[in-house]
């Protein structure tokens, strides 16, 4: 299992940090990430990661079509809605609105700065997205007793 974390946070990182620099996701990172998701859940399986990865694509893909319905253009990334579901591996169905809270409070934070720091109106939503999930991990691990 801790493979699965070093992979976890070495592919975050790198995700992050291409993400904030370039505004892309990289393949590798995602492929990385991708498959430490799936590799904690072949070690650790149940359908319940399944479900809740099932609920956030789905989610996310109807933010996407509500917002291009209304807006003719895209809200986010496509690199940003498959990385969603993937985080979803890692979570349980009590702990998807604390991941939600967590991710749109860092992502209006970083919109924020964005915007003031750079004058441009998009923004990097990975690093939201996985500061979301390392939230929802520290918060089980430490102040819930039962461990990642």
């Amino acid at each position: 299992m801790l493979l699965a974390y070093i992979l976890l946070g070495g592919s975050a990182l790198l995700m992050m940090v291409q993400d904030v620099r370039k505004q892309t996701i990289p393949l590798v990172g995602l492929i990385i990430f991708a498959g430490a998701s799936l590799y904690s859940h072949i070690l650790m399986p149940g359908t319940e990661g399944l479900w809740v990865a099932g609920l956030i694509l789905l989610l996310f893909i109807a933010y996407q079509g509500i917002f291009y319905l209304l807006q003719r253009k895209h809200a986010i990334g496509w690199g940003d809605t498959i990385l969603s579901p993937f985080c979803g591996l890692w979570l349980h169905f009590h702990e998807v609105p604390l991941y939600f809270l967590s991710t749109g409070l860092f992502a209006l934070l970083t919109a924020l700065f964005w915007h003031y720091r750079w004058q441009l109106r998009t923004f990097p939503l990975v690093p939201s997205l996985l500061l979301g999930l390392g939230v929802v991990l520290l918060i089980r691990c430490f102040l819930m007793g039962n461990g990642i």
